[in-house]
């Protein structure tokens, strides 16, 4: 009979060990994430061009190389920390504290004819992220008064509508220059290319500006662009944009939750944005958010540990006569 409560006693201390473990493995997650973003991009050539927020059509960057070089070199941003996870399985609901990922970086345009150069730099991290079922958009179709016509976005949901508002903020500015057909030079500056409107909440635009200057006329003007931001989904995203300075965009990306009932796993969202000029010019790209969840060591550790501890109980445990 004492045996018998024994091995009752040590089965419940390995339920309880098991649960604390598998409690603790679905709290805590360690991360680690990557953003991208493709802009002039034009997928039904092959043709990929992106700028500094990371290409994958670099090599340098780990990618494969495309049709043409990226517009900028650059590298995604990228960071990794631990989250609590929170919610239902396996739609498990988290937060991104300000910073969480990160990339300073700049870069030229490759050799390409009439351009003397571009420049562009970057400095730049997301603000808090909110992640949940129901918070990234149902499925939509959006057509913007100004370029009506020309560029649409189309989202198709992910499951439970999974997904969110996650913002970048910090500083993103090119430079130009290019040569005109009298022989003079144009030069641009772009202080901003609202990268903050990236992950923003459905529809929200803002308003940038960049002054161009020539040369050889000596004239000076400010050109402007309206920017749309849309929020991140683990569905299908696409993004159609008629003229741009010979980038028209065609783009179709997809995010997904393969997330296993504790937390671990990878998910990918995606956010669509809109860029429309008011000299005429139309550009959208998609930014990919991708995260990729372990167990932290501690709720393996508390495994281990416990069954460590059965294991001694039972070999000082006195043996029958």
């Amino acid at each position: 009979m004492r045996d018998r409560h024994n091995r009752t006693a040590t089965l419940a201390l390995v339920l309880a060990i098991l649960g604390f473990a598998t409690a603790a493995e679905a709290g805590n997650k360690l991360y680690t994430a990557n953003l991208i973003l493709h802009s002039f991009a034009n997928d039904a050539t092959g043709a990929l061009q992106a700028l500094p927020l990371g290409a994958q059509c670099n090599p340098a960057n780990g990618g494969t190389t495309c049709l043409t070089e990226t517009l900028h070199k650059g590298a995604p941003l990228s960071g990794s920390g631990s989250v609590m996870l929170t919610g239902m399985s396996p739609y498990y609901n988290w937060v991104f504290a300000k910073g969480a990922i990160s990339r300073n970086t700049s870069g030229s345009l490759p050799s390409y004819p009439g351009i003397s150069y571009i420049l562009t730099t970057a400095s730049l991290r997301n603000n808090q992220g909110n992640f949940r079922s129901g918070g990234g958009p149902g499925s939509f179709s959006f057509v913007p008064t100004l370029g009506a016509g020309q560029t649409h976005v189309s989202v198709v949901a992910g499951k439970n509508s999974f997904g969110g508002v996650m913002e970048l903020i910090g500083s993103f500015g090119t430079r130009t220059a290019f040569s005109t057909s009298g022989g003079g030079k144009w030069k641009g500056s772009f202080p901003t290319w609202g990268v903050n409107l990236i992950g923003a909440k459905y529809g929200r635009t803002a308003m940038i500006s960049g002054v161009i200057s020539s040369t050889s006329l000596g004239l000076t003007y400010t050109t402007m662009a309206v920017v749309t931001g849309f929020p991140w989904t683990t569905g299908q995203v696409s993004v159609e944009a008629a003229a741009g300075y010979g980038f028209p965009t065609a783009l179709v990306r997809n995010g997904y939750d393969n997330r296993t009932s504790q937390g671990g796993g990878t998910i990918q969202m995606v956010a669509p944005r809109l860029t429309h000029w008011a000299g005429g010019a139309h550009w959208g790209d998609i930014a990919i958010l991708n995260v990729k969840f372990v167990p932290e060591p501690k709720g393996w550790l508390m495994l281990v540990a416990g069954l460590g501890f059965l294991g001694a109980v039972h070999r000082a445990r006195p043996k029958a006569r």
